[in-house]
């Protein structure tokens, strides 16, 4: 029996959870300290419901080292029987309002995340709520908490039920619908949902992908293999749409330095799943994502060389890396991002994941709900196209299907 165990007993008999306590401790303990959560929460859930792998402490490391270099970042913890129950990693940075200044505090994840939220026991009914006040205790000078949580999850409504047991105005400021596969248990049954034409072009890609020479896939998932994948995927990019575009992970230093840092972390922490297709012996094709405790591949960057556009290679290699996720047990592919429509002809099921803005009980939390309210806090995306229903990938009309278009923004782009 675990010591969250032997607390859960103790709890039952008496009538109540030990006293919970919140600490604000260096973002650097968050890797034990999630050890810790994770030895006393050996289930947290499997499927679009659960945490997914950017959850996991090498994620925000990552972060720290890259996006969030210069940041103010800690680790909010809330301990039971020193047991921690709840965590959150969290960076701070300034808010303005007229001649008013005001810490806002968001999710680490917030600068590039999944399904995120905050950690909690889902036994301790009391985390959550006591979590957020002790940063209201610990973190005086913030005037606004943002953090994302998928809507109708039961992090969603456990965050939910905590906010309205406290004193703190709080309201969803933006939603973003994300597409994924719910995945059976062979490829027959993926592709038989697929768009006709879409599985047409994936038969053909791949016949004439063979005949015009040596065909071989691969699953890159080691720390040994990690600097070797990282270079497949520069290589790549190099002979992609993306570079002549502009929007190549080697165009933006800071996305190039994020996935360095990630890609050994993720490996080591065993949630790389990395997917090359070579063409007599020379990558064509990547897949970079990453398969969390959740059972969900989350598929963060893709591409192909646009001299073998037309034998369709990011289909195929979505096709072949599907397969071997069904084979490792995974339930979903999460494509992330906005639903644009090359991601939609592989599925028509969404989610939704809301951005909370959780606002102090001060001056300051006032002065950041009045920014908000003139449009500040908000945060400016881009009005999203109609999502493309089956009925509408089914119509003769439908678009062609090109493979991995140049216009998509988010996890695949």
């Amino acid at each position: 029996m675990s010591v969250t165990e032997n607390a859960a007993a103790s709890a039952t008999e008496s009538g109540r959870w030990p006293p919970v306590r919140v600490e604000i401790l260096p973002i650097e303990t968050l890797a034990d300290i999630h050890s810790r959560w994770r030895a006393s929460n050996q289930s947290v859930g499997v499927g679009m419901d659960a945490p997914d792998a950017t959850n996991d402490p090498f994620w925000t490391e990552a972060l720290c080292k890259t996006l969030l270099a210069g940041r103010e970042a800690s680790l909010a913890v809330a301990l039971s029987g020193g047991v921690p129950v709840a965590l959150f990693p969290f960076y701070r940075s300034v808010g303005r309002f007229s001649r008013l200044s005001f810490r806002e505090l968001q999710a680490a994840t917030n600068e590039y995340g999944g399904r995120c939220g905050i950690l909690s026991a889902s036994r301790d009914p009391n985390a959550l709520r006591e979590l957020l006040r002790g940063l209201v205790g610990r973190e005086p000078k913030w005037g606004v908490l943002l953090l994302r949580t998928v809507v109708g999850s039961t992090g969603h409504r456990e965050l939910v039920s905590a906010l309205q047991g406290i004193p703190l105005r709080f309201e969803e400021i933006e939603r973003e619908r994300s597409p994924f596969i719910a995945l059976p248990s062979t490829w027959e049954e993926v592709a038989r949902r697929l768009h006709k034409t879409l599985r047409k072009r994936i038969g053909k890609g791949q016949r004439d992908l063979e005949k015009a020479g040596v065909l071989a896939y691969r699953e890159i998932r080691s720390p040994e293999q990690s600097r070797e994948f990282l270079d497949i995927i520069a290589d790549v990019e190099r002979r992609s749409w993306k570079d002549a575009s502009g929007v190549s992970i080697l165009a933006n230093d800071y996305q190039k330095r994020f996935y360095e840092a990630m890609v050994p972390r993720a490996a080591s922490a065993g949630r790389l799943s990395g997917h090359i297709l070579s063409l007599n012996e020379r990558p064509i094709a990547y897949m970079l994502g990453l398969l969390g405790q959740d059972r969900v591949y989350l598929a963060l960057k893709s591409s192909f060389d646009e001299s073998v556009a037309a034998l369709s290679p990011g289909h195929v290699l979505k096709k072949l890396g599907i397969c071997r996720l069904i084979e490792r047990g995974a339930v979903a592919f999460d494509f992330m991002g906005r639903c644009d429509t090359h991601k939609m002809y592989w599925t028509d099921q969404t989610y939704e994941v809301a951005t909370l803005a959780i606002y102090n009980a001060s001056w300051r939390g006032r002065a950041a709900w009045l920014k908000r309210r003139i449009g500040g806090l908000r945060r400016t995306i881009p009005d999203e196209a109609p999502i493309p229903t089956r009925k509408d990938r089914d119509k003769p009309s439908a678009p062609a299907i090109k493979d991995n278009p140049g216009a998509g923004a988010g996890g695949t782009d």
